[in-house]
């Protein structure tokens, strides 16, 4: 599991809510990594900072 924290609002069809900016949501880590690419979210730390993801 990955904590990621939602940088553009959107429609989780998975979670079947509308998620805004701010948000920080704990989801599997290949959930996270379609957010993160989808430019969706980003990943968060422990620390709580925010950590750049990989584009590719």
């Amino acid at each position: 599991m990955k904590k990621v924290k939602v940088i553009k609002r959107y429609n989780d069809v998975e979670l079947k809510a509308i998620q805004d900016p701010g948000t920080i949501l704990e989801v599997s880590d290949n959930r996270a990594d379609h957010l993160v690419r989808e430019e969706m979210a980003e990943y968060v730390t422990e620390s709580g900072k925010r950590e750049e993801g990989k584009k590719g």
